[in-house]
């Protein structure tokens, strides 16, 4: 079972990937039984969400802070004769809501432009120049997955998925290779393949 952590780490992208590597060279990585582009675009996805509400959060704070929006409504409730109470003590709760609808009506309104933008990208992964040595990557899907020039000595790749997989340049020397799935995938004279361990592919 993959390390969620590990899985985490790879979503940051591959210079923070790769930092990491090199601080901690012993730490035995697994990324196994992982569709790995289902995973890292359902973590870039929520990290994207959450920047967007964090701007948007910002910009109704400075906007209600830059208007007189909440003290003209007060004024319309306490001098309209429909409304007979004092909001005064309530003003604090009436920020609040206005602050969540506003939230709420501007999320709901560019959520169908973001998510048509993240799910464009989807099915796409580059992890160019990726330090995946000795990764466990037994029955992964690595499908369509961009690993040129990537170094995957001694990797475990098991039963895994490499069909479409995009590897010219790459470093597999030693690699486990038994029972993978090789189908339309992009190699040349430059990627490495010398001394893998293969029984059998599909």
């Amino acid at each position: 079972m993959a390390n969620k952590i590990h899985i985490n780490k790879l979503a940051e992208g591959v210079t923070a990937w790769n930092d990491w590597r090199s601080a901690n060279p012993n730490i035995d990585v697994d990324l196994s039984g992982v569709y790995l582009v289902h995973e890292v675009s359902i973590r870039n996805k929520k990290k994207a969400w959450r920047l967007l509400a964090s701007l948007i959060s910002l910009l109704i704070t400075l906007f209600l802070l830059h208007t007189n929006f909440t003290n003209n409504l007060i004024y319309f409730f306490e001098h309209n004769q429909l409304f007979k109470v004092n909001l005064s003590s309530a003003e604090f709760i009436l920020y609040i809501i206005i602050r969540f609808s506003l939230f709420f009506i501007i999320m709901f309104t560019v959520f169908p432009g973001l998510e048509l933008m993240l799910n464009s990208s989807k099915g796409k992964l580059n992890l160019i120049n990726i330090n995946m040595k000795k990764v466990n990557l037994y029955r992964a899907d690595l499908e369509g997955v961009d690993l040129r020039y990537a170094d995957l000595r001694y990797a475990d790749l098991r039963n895994s998925n490499l069909n479409y997989l995009e590897a010219i340049g790459t470093d597999f020397s030693y690699a486990n290779f038994t029972g993978t799935c090789i189908s339309n995938w992009n190699i040349d004279s430059s990627t490495n393949l010398n001394n893998v361990k293969c029984d059998y592919i599909y």
